[in-house]
């Protein structure tokens, strides 16, 4: 497409910057006003968008939106393409909110006989997603973790965003950190992608989202009985997800499912958690409260944006600790006990493999990508650890996989924080 041009010519595709589920996305400029726009590209008859038909009463809830946000769609039942549903809720939902300074703004939408064309603001030479930005904190200049003025900056605008979306009766449904863009300087951000956003206040669509952010009843609750939940609170939630990721670059879990040892530590004591991401108490009550199993007593966004407005501190500053006294050589009779060179041997049960995008971490799970997915204190990596990874450089994917040369393969302790 890089080259080619539309709206009678006048707006050129110059770069492809984007690559999704259903199209790609380039950036195009106006050959009169020289403006840049962001386009995304959806061809009409592509055959990934069509699934086999079934019964309609087969349909209803069956969003596979799960997983690591690669979500499938609803079987449409006809036999008709996937992508005009799905397309037009996600044109009608930027339709329905007005301007605001946080929230990707809809140009407009053309059409040709083949393609679909969403054009909107371009923020391709901005500072990135929020993912990326999160993962480069230990390794570049720019730090969002441990920023608290930055990391408060940025959340109240989410905040104040998805307050705006919602005032305006769109609820996002997959609030994550991919799906949040930041300016030039880093110092704004801008949600996009309202692809599986909805304008019902309530939905049946169990496991609509990302795993990582979906809430509890979005999953259907703690014991699966669960069919419908409210959205909005689920959308806080995700909130409360990336504030973590915010402040620590971790996750929590993997999923906030009872299946998931890590939730379920959770809500078996909240505190095990404040302190491995070593929180403040006001960072901890915020969890508590934006974190409340129970949507009806989760904070509104109205509360969470004052909570979050009074936490001056989020991660607490380490307490020092004396320098330990050498300990005595061991006698030569002894020294079969030790490992080769009488080191002790390396405590490894703490380090967790994930099949995921984490790979072995203090708990809780580290955000960064695997190849630096390690402590920044931890200088030696156990020995099965191996820097080289099969691995998808931006997004979530399912599996780490280890070069098949590696003797050494990642422990299966269920050890976690």
């Amino acid at each position: 497409m890089v080259g080619h041009s539309i709206d009678n010519g006048t707006l050129q595709f110059v770069k492809l910057v984007g690559v999704g589920t259903y199209g790609e996305v380039y950036k195009a400029v106006n050959i009169v006003t020289k403006a840049t726009y962001a386009v995304k590209v959806i061809a009409r008859n592509e055959e990934r968008y069509r699934r086999p038909s079934q019964p309609q009463q087969q349909m209803e809830g069956q969003w596979q939106g799960q997983g690591q946000g690669q979500g499938q769609g609803r079987d449409i039942g006809d036999g008709t393409y996937m992508d005009a549903r799905l397309l037009s809720q996600e044109i009608s939902m930027y339709t329905k909110i007005p301007f605001h300074p946080n929230v990707i703004r809809l140009e407009r939408v053309l059409h040709t006989n083949e393609q679909i064309f969403i054009v909107m603001e371009d923020c391709s030479d901005g500072g990135g997603d929020l993912y990326e930005n999160i993962s480069n904190s230990f390794k570049s200049q720019f730090r969002i973790i441990g920023n608290d003025d930055l990391i408060r900056r940025i959340f109240l605008q989410l905040v104040s965003a998805v307050e705006h979306c919602h005032a305006h009766g769109v609820y996002h449904r997959d609030l994550k950190p991919e799906n949040i863009l930041l300016t030039h300087d880093k110092l704004n951000v801008k949600i996009i992608d309202f692809g599986l956003s909805t304008d019902k206040p309530w939905s049946n669509e169990i496991g609509c989202g990302s795993a990582y952010y979906m809430s509890p009843e979005c999953q259907g609750g703690l014991d699966g009985s669960l069919s419908t939940y409210t959205t909005a609170t689920n959308d806080i939630w995700a909130l409360g997800v990336i504030l973590i990721n915010l402040a620590t670059g971790r996750n929590p879990w993997n999923r906030a499912h009872i299946s998931d040892s890590l939730f379920c530590r959770f809500l078996h004591d909240k505190t095990a958690l404040y302190k491995a991401i070593n929180a403040t108490p006001m960072f901890a009550h915020i969890i508590g409260r934006v974190l409340e199993v129970d949507p009806s007593k989760r904070c509104t966004l109205s509360e969470l944006q004052a909570l979050v407005k009074s936490c001056t501190k989020f991660i607490a500053d380490p307490i020092p600790t004396p320098t330990p006294t050498p300990p005595t050589p061991l006698p030569l009779h002894s020294q079969n006990f030790c490992f080769p060179g009488g080191n002790t041997p390396p405590i490894h049960h703490q380090y967790q493999y994930h099949s995921s995008n984490h790979a072995f971490s203090p708990s809780p799970l580290l955000f960064a990508h695997p190849e630096y997915a390690i402590h920044p204190n931890f200088k030696n990596p156990p020995p099965y650890f191996d820097s080289v990874f099969d691995y998808h450089p931006k997004y979530l994917v399912e599996h780490v996989l280890y070069r098949p040369n590696n003797p050494h393969p990642p422990p299966t302790t269920n050890e976690f924080w």
